[in-house]
C-alpha cells in the first residue's frame, strides 16, 4: 500500500456521530424560520442526496443558508455532550498515529473540535483547520498542500459525504470515504472515491 506523508480526516461524520444532533439542531431552526423539518423516516433518504438535493428537498433558498449556518454554529454548544466519537475510531485514530502525520480538516469550528478531543481524550492529531464554506474545502486542501510543502499524490483526505470528494478531485488528492457518516454508501460509490471504508478498522490495513 502507497505510503502517505500526510492523513487528513474531516470530523463530523468521520470522527464524530455528529449526524443526529445536527437534524435536531436544523430542526429547532427551522421551527423559528418556517421552514421544513426533517423526520426521521426522512434521513435514509436524505443520506443518499448531496448537498445541493438536500437543500433543493427541504426548500431551502440558496440566500437561507449563512443565516442557517450561523444559527446552528451557535446551538451547538447545547448539543455536544450528545456527540460521540465514532464506534471503534479512538483505537483506529491510536494505531494510526504511530506511523502516519494525522491533521483533520473540518467545515466545524476549529474550537469546538479542540474541545471534543480534550473530553474524549483524543490526541494524535498535530494540527486542526477549519474551513466555515462547507463548499470551500478544496481551497483549504489547496492551503494545507502549501503550508506542508506536499504533493497531491502524498496527502489522503479521510471523509463522508459527497462534497469531500468533489474536493479532493479538484485538487487531485485521494480521497477513502466511509460509509457510516452523513451520506450513503451508494451516493458516495457514485462519485468514485480512491477508496470505499466501511468501518473504521479498514483504514488501519488501508494505511499499513
Amino acid at each position: 500500500m502507497q505510503r502517505y506523508k500526510l492523513v487528513i480526516f474531516d470530523f463530523d461524520g468521520t470522527i464524530a456521530s455528529s449526524l443526529p444532533s445536527y437534524i435536531k439542531i436544523y430542526n429547532l431552526v427551522a421551527t423559528k424560520h418556517n421552514l421544513q423539518k426533517i423526520k426521521k423516516k426522512d434521513i435514509p433518504r436524505l443520506r443518499g442526496l448531496s448537498p445541493k438535493e438536500v437543500i433543493a428537498q427541504l426548500k431551502v433558498h440558496f440566500l437561507q443558508l449563512p443565516m442557517l449556518f450561523f444559527e446552528g454554529r451557535n446551538l451547538m454548544k447545547k448539543f455536544e455532550n450528545e456527540i460521540l466519537p465514532i464506534k471503534g475510531i479512538k483505537n483506529v485514530l491510536k494505531n494510526l498515529s504511530k506511523n502516519n502525520k494525522l491533521i483533520v480538516l473540518t467545515s466545524n469550528t476549529k474550537k469546538f473540535v479542540e474541545n471534543f478531543f480534550i473530553q474524549h481524550k483524543i490526541d494524535y492529531f498535530s494540527e486542526i483547520w477549519s474551513e466555515l464554506n462547507i463548499f470551500g474545502k478544496d481551497r483549504a486542501l489547496k492551503k494545507i498542500l502549501k503550508k506542508h510543502a506536499l504533493k497531491p499524490q502524498q496527502v489522503l483526505y479521510i471523509a463522508d459525504e459527497v462534497r469531500d470528494i468533489i474536493a479532493c478531485k479538484k485538487v487531485g488528492i485521494a480521497v477513502a470515504s466511509v460509509t457510516w457518516g452523513f451520506n450513503s454508501r451508494k451516493i458516495l460509490k457514485k462519485e468514485s472515491p480512491n477508496y470505499i471504508i466501511n468501518s473504521p478498522e479498514k483504514l488501519v490495513s488501508l494505511l499499513k
